[in-house]
């Protein structure tokens, strides 16, 4: 009895010390950090020849890309040859990322190019600027981008090999990336244009410049927003589509630059590493 005694205080502390093992054991496993159910991968997949999908760069490094996209539509174009509209071009914000010695990215429609030739040469030999694809006459890919002209009669298809030779033939450049105007597709469009051996790009802040005439909310929301590895949304074209670009613009890249981000060209975000989601 007096040996039961003495293992008794032995057995006790094996117990709670199991039981302690057991809940760590159950606390890590909870807490641990699942996989995603996405495809993701990061960095890229060595196999891929190409990232099929990005939204932002790296978030490790205070690197972030300004973007811009130059619309034009068939019924821009009508606006123009009118007299209507005076230009969709705004020279402006060309203008202010030299003064400041600014990099970035412009997502140039085929029609834009067309109806700009001289200037689309000349910002693809702007060593600041990099050209991307954003579609020939900028349709709605979906319905739910409703505001959007319907794909023409060369089909999603006509979007791609149009917008890339009328890039090819007015810059001398063959693009790498492309947007889908409004951001609007579906798988099968982001597979469509991998198979044009073009990454698609879409963006994490949305400055809200389109339509917009209300500066302290477009200079709020990319102030809030912006991170680590952020791909910026503005818009080219200026006029009523998008009539404080350029004003707002000096002020938004002053503080960027105060708070420690480096600003670069896409190829220079998407070369350290980004995060990818795979159709």
């Amino acid at each position: 009895m007096k040996k039961n005694k003495k293992l008794f205080p032995l057995l006790f502390f094996i117990i709670v010390f199991l039981l302690i093992i057991f809940l760590l054991f159950i606390f890590l496993s909870s807490h641990r950090q699942l996989p995603s159910t996405s495809k993701i991968s990061f960095p890229p997949k060595s196999d891929l020849p190409f990232i099929s999908q990005v939204s932002h760069g790296s978030r490790d490094f205070p690197k972030i890309a300004l973007t811009f996209d130059a619309d034009m539509t068939p019924y821009m174009v009508k606006e123009l040859s009118e007299g209507k509209i005076t230009s969709w071009y705004n020279q402006k914000i060309v203008e202010i990322l030299e003064q400041k010695n600014i990099p970035a990215t412009i997502f140039m429609s085929g029609l834009w190019a067309e109806t700009y030739p001289g200037v689309a040469a000349s910002l693809a030999k702007n060593p600041l600027l990099e050209i991307a694809n954003h579609s020939y006459s900028h349709p709605r890919f979906t319905s739910a981008c409703s505001a959007l002209p319907d794909i023409p009669s060369w089909g999603k298809v006509g979007e791609f090999t149009k917008s890339q030779e009328t890039l090819k033939k007015i810059t001398g450049l063959t693009p790498k990336y492309f947007r889908f105007p409004g951001g609007c597709r579906d798988r099968s469009d982001i597979k469509l244009a991998n198979k044009y051996g073009l990454t698609v790009v879409d963006w994490d802040v949305a400055s809200g410049d389109s339509f917009n005439e209300n500066r302290v909310a477009i200079i709020n929301t990319v102030k809030t927003k912006t991170q680590n590895g952020s791909i910026i949304l503005f818009h080219f074209n200026g006029n009523k589509n998008a009539p404080l670009t350029s004003d707002v613009l000096p002020e938004l890249i002053d503080y960027l630059l105060e708070k420690g981000f480096t600003f670069v060209r896409l190829t220079d975000l998407l070369s350290v590493s980004a995060k990818t989601e795979l159709p």
